[in-house]
């Protein structure tokens, strides 16, 4: 029987494919909107890459907007209004968010839906993540905290280790069971932000990297990206060591960020697409002028710096402002004659958020944790004279703001988060140094003021079933009667100085115009319908920050004086992963 011989001709295969090459794509923002540019992160993009989510403002007001893989429009998540710190499931079906008005935290479909509320928090600067067992990892009186994606009662995973320090932006690293975050220092330094590990079950966390480092991130490539000034970092990391393996490297320059908190305009997904704005800051000059109660404006001061909020002496000799410079924001006076500006606190952190002028124009009381880790009032003389004298520490652990002097001398009216977890109102006598509530209802209470009599406290409150609106209530009591002054939402109200006008921001309509109401404000109290007087781009986020001329006749206001065409894009390159391993060799996947 013959033999058979099997002979096998082996044929080359197709070539090993070539690694893709990083695509660069610009998304512009849909019109009449403007990137949102606070303290919080505000971009996130899907697991897979498709999916990008990023805080607009839109009508004067931040919120979500939602561009999808293949789709040409970009279209806004109802019901985000006010949201912070966008984040996804790791299945790319949800997005979370947080609501600093509300201190609420959320998640809404990304098919679109009602936003339903996961939990609420007492206050600071918000962040979350979301990890793989279903659960939301968020920061709250300066810890962190952990609950379920479903809602429930949260419960404490990590505190720092030194008094002041706080950690801030959680990120899930792949194992599901260690967390990526940043140590940020008591005196708020971003030079002296560091970047630590935890793994859950641990007793402690550790710093992984001895540099400025925030916001970090982790790349399938073995590598953790981090912001260091303006620049993106990139630098060796292995997974089973939880340890840094080789030297950093700048990986993208010019990216956005903010200044005081270490917040960046960028977002990484897991299969290696990465989303980014560029620019140097991300908290921008602003300019201040005086508006006539029909909108007119004219220069009033020939400087340009990050103001945050401007506020009339009584006696309309001064303007005191706070002012943001690097990591440090204080309070400044400003005296009109002469046009002189002065620095009056001299704070090395971001703790001077507002103040207010006593009716004599000689003092000004404020609230910080600057002093001694407690939230505390201060008075301070604005001359300069002395120090500041502390004459109230609050015993609630939430951020305490001074809104309003009594006419009289005697009072100040106050916001804090109180017993519901809600923004609610007190009242502090100089009488006796106490403190009484003054409005404490399962409703939020912001921005209260006197009336110039006295007799009346306007106030804006989400009583009605959510929508902010201004109301009128007697003082020193708040039960003899409420009056409703806007309609169809408003906020940021205030009386002119003859108390015959109550004047507030539309919040429902555009969000960026000015209503007045007139009203009678002796013993008793009666309005009329509100009137729009002008529309400008003069509302910010964070309470209100404009104010009215002791005459009554005009307001100063900040507006930003310019803005970056590029930064109005949102830049994404996809396969980036090549890139960062060619930029910063030595990760291990």
């Amino acid at each position: 029987m013959p033999s058979i011989v099997l002979t096998w001709i082996f044929k080359p295969g197709p070539p090993p494919l070539s690694p893709k090459r990083p695509n660069n794509i610009a998304v512009a923002l849909p019109e009449n909107t403007s990137l949102y540019l606070g303290n919080y992160n505000r971009m996130a993009v899907s697991p897979d890459g498709a999916d990008i989510v990023y805080l607009a403002i839109a009508e004067g007001i931040p919120r979500l907007f939602l561009k999808k893989a293949g789709r040409f429009e970009t279209n806004e998540l109802a019901g985000t209004e006010d949201a912070r710190a966008p984040f996804f499931s790791p299945d790319g079906r949800w997005i979370g968010f947080v609501n600093q008005q509300t201190r609420e935290i959320y998640k809404v479909l990304v098919d679109g839906g009602k936003p339903l509320k996961i939990t609420s928090f007492n206050g600071g600067l918000g962040s979350a993540t979301w990890a793989p067992d279903n659960t939301i990892i968020f920061r709250d009186d300066g810890v962190f905290k952990r609950i379920p994606e479903s809602g429930g009662e949260p419960t404490i995973l990590l505190k720092t280790k030194r008094a002041g320090e706080q950690p801030q932006f959680p990120h899930m690293l792949p194992d599901g069971e260690t967390m990526l975050f940043t140590v940020v220092p008591s005196d708020g330094a971003l030079n002296s932000h560091r970047l630590a590990i935890y793994r859950f079950g641990d007793d402690d966390y550790r710093v992984i990297l001895d540099e400025e480092g925030y916001n970090g991130a982790y790349s399938s490539t073995g590598h953790i990206l981090y912001g260091r000034s303006d620049r993106l970092m990139g630098v060796p990391f292995d997974l089973k060591t939880l340890a840094v393996t080789g030297v950093p490297a700048p990986v993208l320059d010019n990216v956005q960020t903010n200044s005081q908190t270490g917040s960046m305009s960028y977002a990484l997904s897991k299969e290696g697409t990465i989303i980014y704005v560029p620019g140097t800051g991300a908290d921008s000059d602003l300019s201040v002028f005086n508006v006539d109660l029909s909108g007119k404006t004219t220069d009033f001061l020939d400087l340009k710096k990050r103001f945050r909020l401007a506020r009339y002496s009584p006696d309309g000799k001064y303007v005191g402002f706070v002012i943001n410079e690097e990591n440090n924001s204080n309070i400044w006076m400003y005296r009109i004659e002469g046009d002189i500006l002065n620095q009056l606190t001299f704070y090395k952190r971001w703790a001077s958020t507002g103040f207010e002028w006593s009716p004599d124009s000689k003092t000004i009381a404020y609230a910080t944790t600057a002093e001694d880790s407690s939230n505390s009032i201060y008075l301070r003389k604005i001359d300069g004279t002395g120090t500041a004298k502390k004459i109230y520490t609050s015993p609630l652990k939430t951020t305490l703001y001074v809104e309003d002097w009594s006419p009289d001398g005697n009072m100040l009216v106050l916001q804090q988060i109180g017993e519901f977890t809600r923004s609610d109102l007190f009242v502090y006598s100089f009488r006796d140094n106490s403190i009484r509530p003054y409005l404490v209802t399962p409703a939020h209470e912001w921005e209260p003021n006197f009336s110039p009599n006295g007799n009346w406290i306007v106030y804006v409150s989400s009583e009605s079933g959510g929508s902010r609106e201004v109301y009128v209530r007697p003082y020193p009591e708040s039960s003899g009667g409420m009056w409703k002054i806007s309609s169809g939402g408003g906020d940021r109200a205030l009386w002119s100085p003859d108390g015959k006008k109550i004047y507030y921001r539309s919040f429902n309509r555009s969000r960026n115009e000015m209503y007045s109401v007139d009203v009678t404000s002796g013993d008793v109290f009666s309005k009329g319908n509100p009137k729009r007087i002008f529309k400008g781009d003069y509302f910010f986020s964070g309470g209100r920050r404009f104010d009215i001329h002791p005459d009554g006749d005009r307001f100063i206001m900040l507006q930003n004086f310019h803005v970056n065409q590029q930064a109005q894009k949102i830049f994404v390159i996809q396969n980036f992963s090549e890139e960062l391993k060619r930029l910063v060799p030595g990760g291990k996947p």
